[in-house]
């Protein structure tokens, strides 16, 4: 209920599943067109050749639905460039009129434009809520872009860097489209293919797969530890002695020279899936890393810590003892079925991070 009337959304029931969470606007103004409400949520707004586009994020199992006051509006229709075959010929765009409100359903990733009475032009599109959450909004090649993809996208110094984590071939969707094909600055192992999906511009980015082994070799089994120790104002579990460290199980971990400075990668990861307390990691004899167990996997960026090629990595962990004070959720927990105490290291493996630096073509620039 506003100071203006009351508005019920959307127009028909719609069951919300448990945990769901969203924010629906109502009563937002985009200039002289009023949208009364809509059943997704506002993300950003960006400018293109097509008009100033709003974009919206889909809540999972409702139908985006946007309802305006139809006196504000003079047409609605769906966009073209962004109408993709719907499977048994589902139509990108319905609406409808009743008591002065225009109701409008695209289809999940079609957009439509609205215009008002003056003529001025209004898109609005409407995002899968998995595409929104891989969504990044960043200037490139002269105008801020929609990048959608599963690569970490961000803007450095007028270039687009993608990493991606373990993927040699992914899928970057932009928006505007790009004139012309940007070059892959200082990567010039990676290939890029064009194509066009929807309003937006795919490019496919390869590159050579990268992958070594890690040889693990066992060194010393775990001693018995003492029962953790207590502290503080809480009472609660305080880190162990240096001592305790001493009956820590002990691996060797062997990564070539190559893994730790492969071309063409923006970092590579050792990736450590254990059961345990407290788990370091030496090259030589000095600390570089160590992690309190949680239950998901250690990753350590291999450039971000100071390994010595011409040294061993060991890896040590110590002992989670049965009655350890710590809360840990239950199924990450590997009390249950440990016995008096556990330190069990399950795998240590290599994963890449490839990095593409995308640059702007400079015989066409687009201006904002």
């Amino acid at each position: 209920k506003l100071a203006s009337g009351s508005v019920a959304l959307p127009a028909e029931p719609v069951d919300i599943a448990p945990g769901t969470s969203f924010i629906w606007p109502v009563g937002l103004r985009f200039g002289s067109v009023r949208l009364r409400y809509a059943t997704a949520q506002p993300v950003t707004r960006i400018s293109s050749d097509d008009g100033d586009v709003q974009v919206f994020a889909a809540t999972d199992g409702i139908a985006p639905e946007f309802a305006f006051d139809s006196r504000s509006v003079a047409t609605i229709a769906a966009l073209e460039s962004s109408m993709t075959p719907a499977p048994g010929g589902e139509p990108a765009l319905s609406q409808h009129e009743a008591d002065g409100v225009l109701v409008v359903r695209p289809r999940n990733g079609a957009a439509f434009v609205v215009t008002d009475r003056d003529g001025a032009r209004l898109v609005f599109l409407t995002l899968l809520r998995k595409d929104a959450e891989r969504l990044s909004v960043l200037p490139f090649d002269g105008r801020r872009r929609l990048i959608l993809s599963d690569a970490f996208a961000f803007e450095r110094d007028g270039h687009l860097v993608l990493r991606s984590n373990s993927a040699s071939a992914f899928d970057v969707d932009v928006y505007p489209p790009l004139l012309q094909l940007p070059s892959a600055w200082q990567a010039d192992h990676a290939n890029i293919d064009a194509s066009s999906h929807g309003m937006f511009q795919r490019l496919r980015v390869h590159v050579p797969q990268s992958a070594f082994d890690v040889r693990v070799t066992p060194l010393r089994a775990p001693q018995a530890v003492p029962p953790v120790m207590r502290g503080g104002t809480a009472n609660a579990a305080v880190a162990p002695l240096p001592e305790t460290f001493g009956k820590t199980a002990a691996w060797r971990i062997d990564v070539t020279r190559d893994a730790l400075h492969a071309h063409g990668l923006g970092n590579a990861y050792l990736t450590i899936r254990y059961r345990g307390d407290v788990a370091r990691l030496f090259s030589g004899t000095e600390l570089i890393d160590d992690h309190f167990y949680n239950g998901l996997p250690w990753r350590i960026g291999v450039r971000n810590v100071a390994i010595d090629p011409d040294a061993p990595l060991m890896l040590t962990i110590l002992p989670l003892r049965a009655d350890a004070p710590v809360y840990l959720a239950a199924r990450h927990d590997p009390r249950p079925d440990s016995g008096e105490q556990i330190a069990e290291l399950d795998s240590v493996t290599w994963e890449p991070e490839y990095e593409v630096i995308l640059a702007p073509n400079p015989s066409s620039r687009d201006v904002e």
